[in-house]
């Protein structure tokens, strides 16, 4: 068994706020996916996002609002939102806390 945990002191500025990717992960298997913890400040949000992966957001703390081309919403702790291939995001948070995100991507089409 194999267990990483958010390292904040060692995130770094990545689409514009502080981010921790989890793999490559050294004495683990590269998966057929990428992943990153994202942490956005309260008021701050992440940089306007587009690319050829399709992407899931696991909303793990917080709150805020999700853009996903046009389409746009409120999100909070327990929310999944799915991001298809080329389709641009960004996440603000709205809230008084830290809004903490899993995102995983992976290659290959989007099933519907």
């Amino acid at each position: 068994m194999h267990v990483r945990s958010l390292d904040r002191s060692s995130t770094k500025i990545e689409y514009g706020v502080p981010s921790q990717r989890n793999f490559p992960w050294v004495g683990v298997t590269d998966p057929p996916f990428g992943s990153m913890w994202l942490i956005v400040a309260p008021g701050e949000q992440t940089d306007i996002d587009q690319h050829v992966e399709p992407e899931a957001l696991v909303i793990v703390s917080g709150h805020g609002t999700m853009r996903v081309g046009t389409d746009i919403q409120a999100v909070s702790a327990n929310d999944i939102v799915y991001i298809p291939a080329g389709a641009e995001h960004t996440v603000r948070n709205d809230g008084a806390d830290e809004l903490l995100g899993l995102g995983i991507w992976w290659d290959g089409e989007s099933v519907a």
